[in-house]
């Protein structure tokens, strides 16, 4: 049993598979550090949530009796400086738990470990921290959120059943319809831009493969004239 794990997300959104490797986490230590990431980052359509409100979403998955047992804490971004964003969460980490053993008057060594799930992006970072244990959890289901953004924002219904808990689904239809339909809206129209930049710029590379194409054959033809 260990006396910390550490799990790095981002969360935009809470989906299962997150919840997966909470609930390991929880079974393999006394508590729980979530840090969440990007939590520097304006809104945009890849960071649409705050900090604050990824928080509110992961709590509303939880019992009482695990809220007890897990700290949150916001994780910057540090665009192309790996070294210094692994140093801020040794920092983060260490104030954490500092704080935690004096209060709790534990005087050894905090035995501490990263878990995540090697198949999506928290499985980067289990191999950027050779001082801790690391715990791959295997089974976690392979859910995108990029997915979940791009359903949410494009006007599709949400996927409840097999990708977001009902209290996320839930909480996603009230932030939308209700306290950020202005905010909303804006990320709305961001999306739609990307998603048509993205068509014409698939359409004027066809284009031009087409113009490549007929200029060999072209060139082809006059050489076998010749």
């Amino acid at each position: 049993m260990y006396d910390y794990t550490v799990f790095i997300g981002r969360f935009q959104p809470f989906h299962f598979g997150h919840i997966a490797v909470i609930r390991q986490a929880l079974a393999k230590s006394k508590k729980l550090i979530i840090l969440v990431g990007s939590a520097n980052r304006a809104r945009d359509i890849r960071n649409p949530f705050s900090f604050a409100e990824r928080v509110e979403m992961v709590t509303l998955c939880l019992t009482d009796a695990e809220r007890t047992r897990i700290f949150f804490a916001p994780l910057a971004d540090f665009m192309y400086q790996d070294t210094a964003w692994v140093e801020n969460v040794q920092r983060i980490v260490f104030t954490v738990v500092h704080n935690d053993f004096r209060a709790n008057m534990t005087h050894r060594a905090p035995n501490i470990a990263l878990i995540g799930h090697s198949k999506d992006a928290t499985g980067f970072f289990l191999k950027m921290f050779p001082q801790w244990e690391s715990i791959d959890v295997t089974d976690a289901p392979p859910i995108n959120a990029t997915d979940i953004r791009k359903i949410y924002f494009g006007n599709q219904p949400l996927p409840v059943e097999n990708y977001l808990p009902k209290q996320v689904y839930d909480w996603m239809a009230d932030w939308r319809w209700s306290k950020n339909e202005a905010i909303f809206n804006t990320l709305q129209k961001e999306f739609d831009h990307v998603v048509n930049y993205k068509k014409q710029f698939r359409s004027e590379e066809h284009t031009s493969e087409l113009q490549s194409q007929s200029t060999i054959s072209y060139a082809v033809f006059c050489l076998k004239k010749k």
